[in-house]
């Protein structure tokens, strides 16, 4: 799939980076490992959920409308949202947004769950994914964004997602890849969905935890991403520059762990 062959060319490109920047190189040891983590997620996502979003660079699969775009433009990304459209002589066509998050739900399958037992976490995003509108792969190719879901014990800072601290697998561990789904009476290129299956560990007994969603996205060729990511989710900042977007849901889900 071009995607995952993409990513793994990206987790290779940060590893190559990490040799030849000496700000990267500064940075922890555990941020070194975390980059080798997220090559091996990009190929075996798990505890990462790369966005599902389709390749539309290969002509079998796609649509006519979206093949004569690729034949009649020259699209090229213009930021971590939107693409530009170009008429063959140069002049700007359009820009029109392909991947934009405004909002993110995230609904427990239950307020308590015992130390063993699964726990299901539904999250929704709604804003737009028109990538089977338009022509993506200049926006698919040049950037990286993750939907993930993070979590801390009431009363307490920092919120842990994986791998963004050593101990984030202490307290919950995933029983279950991620899956995609489609949100019920929402259109496709509006709402995108994840459905995450984790069990608590004896470690998180006796607490009140606290669960967020969140959606990150960077350029591919940011050699910096990895830490920015362990930093953004960690603080639980929400950023939107022209560099990285991070969002965190505006409500999150209180669970009660007992042993």
């Amino acid at each position: 799939m071009l995607i995952l062959i993409n990513y793994l060319k990206l987790g290779d490109f940060v590893l190559q980076s990490i040799k030849s920047d000496k700000w990267f190189i500064g940075t922890s040891i555990f941020v070194v490992l975390l980059a080798l983590f997220l090559a091996a997620a990009m190929a075996f996502p798990g505890a990462f959920r790369y966005s599902n979003r389709p390749s539309n660079s290969n002509v079998g699969n796609t649509t006519p409308a979206i093949i004569a775009q690729q034949l009649q433009y020259n699209v090229v990304l213009k930021n971590l949202s939107y693409e530009s459209y170009f008429f063959k002589d140069g002049k700007l066509y359009q820009n029109v947004p392909i991947e934009t998050v405004d909002n993110i739900t995230i609904t427990p399958s239950a307020n308590t769950v015992k130390v063993g037992n699964t726990l299901n976490l539904s999250l929704v995003y709604t804003g737009v994914f028109n990538f089977d509108i338009y022509y993506t792969q200049p926006f698919i190719e040049n950037t990286v964004d993750i939907q993930y879901f993070g979590y801390y014990a009431n009363g307490t800072t920092g919120m842990l997602v994986y791998y963004n601290k050593p101990n984030a697998t202490k307290y919950f561990v995933e029983n279950a890849t991620p899956k995609a789904f489609s949100p019920a009476g929402m259109a496709a290129n509006s709402a995108t969905g994840m459905l995450v299956s984790i069990k608590p560990t004896a470690a998180a007994a006796g607490k009140t935890w606290v669960f967020c969603g969140g959606f990150f996205e960077a350029f591919s060729n940011n050699t910096k991403w990895v830490s920015v990511f362990n930093n953004v989710t960690y603080t639980k900042t929400n950023v939107s520059n022209s560099t990285v977007i991070n969002r965190i849901s505006r409500t999150c889900a209180y669970v009660k762990v007992y042993a």
